[in-house]
C-alpha cells in the first residue's frame, strides 16, 4: 500500500512538472511571437530599423518554426500526461480490487 502511495506521489510530481514546463513553454512561445511581430513590423517600416543591439533579423526565429516547436513540445507533454493518467487508472483499479 505504501508502495502504491509512493508511486502515485511520483506520478503527481511528474504531472506537476509537466504542467510547469507547459506553462513555461507557452510563455516562451508568447514572447517569441511578440518579438517576431515586432521585428516584422520593423522590417515593414523600413530596412535597418529591424535590428536591435545584439539581435539581427538573420537570427530571428520564424513564427512557423516557433509554432512547430511549441506544437511538438505540447504533443510530447500530452503524450506523457496520457501515460501518467493510464498509470493512475491502473493504480486505482488495483486499489479497488484489493
Amino acid at each position: 500500500m505504501k508502495e502504491l502511495a509512493h508511486k502515485l506521489a511520483e506520478i503527481e510530481a511528474k504531472v506537476n512538472q509537466l504542467i510547469v514546463e507547459n506553462n513555461r513553454l507557452g510563455q516562451l512561445n508568447a514572447e517569441l511571437v511578440a518579438q517576431n511581430k515586432d521585428l516584422n513590423s520593423r522590417l515593414e517600416a523600413g530596412g535597418n530599423q529591424a535590428t536591435s543591439p545584439g539581435f539581427t533579423t538573420a537570427g530571428a526565429v520564424p513564427e512557423a518554426m516557433v509554432k512547430k516547436e511549441n506544437n511538438k513540445n505540447t504533443k510530447q507533454l500530452i503524450k506523457q500526461i496520457d501515460q501518467y493518467t493510464k498509470e493512475i487508472d491502473k493504480c486505482i483499479e488495483w486499489l479497488n480490487n484489493n
